[in-house]
């Protein structure tokens, strides 16, 4: 009867030691399947995630862009004359803990009124953005990251009721981040992010035909809280 017991008992042990050896090794298979990527040569796309009424998910801003609204540029408020250039974004690490991110923007539009023989406005606006991200060291699932990044962007538009007159206009921006991705499953992270950036943009005012006169300003510079792309997607290929 001893006997029997005991064999039972190692019996036991045995299958215990197996499960608790299978939980370790299940935990420690997820651990490595949430840790954070950032190794060389490993690269992913973003995307933004906006609103909460109204949810969306985009491409990372590149921020303000100087454009005439309904052909009507205020020289006088040209905050009411802008529009944010959405665009793709992408990340590539170029060496352990090191990425380098760029984000790219267009944006072509025209219009045709009823009498097809009028003139028909078009505005055009481009953009890239380009940042380093340092990954600090990971905390479980989450890669703490700071960095710097530059933009530049630049608009053309044909006033809607006089095909003479062009609008343009330039920004340039540049600005430190901080943020962090928490991947929730192997090669995709959600996270945020925030900083502080300047930003400079010129406007002109074209007349072309006989005559013709180029008009330009004013000059409009802001240092602001950077919030283009609060809270982010990142995907990995």
């Amino acid at each position: 009867m001893i006997r029997k017991a005991t064999v039972a008992t190692v019996l036991i042990a045995v299958f215990g030691l197996c499960v608790g050896l299978s939980t370790n090794a299940n935990a420690q298979e997820k651990d490595d399947w949430m840790k954070p990527i950032t190794k060389q040569g490993s690269a992913a796309f973003v995307f933004t995630i906006n609103g909460l009424g109204s949810f969306g998910i985009g491409g990372p801003g590149l921020g303000a862009v100087p454009v005439p609204i309904q052909g009507d540029f205020n020289p006088r408020s040209p905050a009411d004359s802008m529009m944010t250039l959405n665009g793709l974004g992408m990340k590539y690490f170029f060496s352990d803990d090191m990425a380098l991110r760029v984000a790219l923007g267009f944006n072509h539009s025209s219009r045709k009124d009823f009498d097809t023989s009028s003139f028909a406005p078009a505005m055009t606006a481009w953009g890239i953005g380009v940042g380093v991200e340092d990954h600090f060291r990971p905390l479980y699932s989450v890669s703490p990251y700071a960095g710097l990044q530059v933009k530049y962007a630049s608009e053309s538009a044909d006033e809607q009721s006089n095909q003479n007159i062009t609008y343009s206009g330039h920004t340039f921006g540049i600005g430190a981040f901080a943020g962090f991705d928490w991947f929730v499953t192997h090669g995709i992270a959600i996270g945020a992010e925030g900083g502080l950036g300047w930003m400079t943009s010129s406007f002109s005012q074209t007349l072309s035909g006989t005559g013709g006169s180029t008009t330009t300003g004013p000059d409009v510079s802001s240092i602001a809280l950077a919030m283009d792309g609060l809270v982010h997607v990142v995907v990995y290929f």
